[in-house]
């Protein structure tokens, strides 16, 4: 079952699909470690979420 993602998770999501932005830059927008933006990317609720992102992006 998926989870209910934090505003901070979405907006990663919505900079990660952007792909316009590092993840040191999304890292100090969301106001979080580099290594908390990789154990979001670890999670299947927001692995779900960045793929249908990134799918209607590009």
């Amino acid at each position: 079952m998926y989870k209910r993602l934090e505003p901070k998770q979405l907006l990663a999501i919505e900079l990660l699909s952007s792909k316009r932005y590092s993840i040191n830059e999304i890292s100090h927008k969301c106001n979080v470690s580099r290594m908390t933006i990789w154990k979001w990317r670890q999670d299947p609720s927001f692995k779900k979420v960045l793929d249908i992102k990134s799918e209607s992006i590009g």
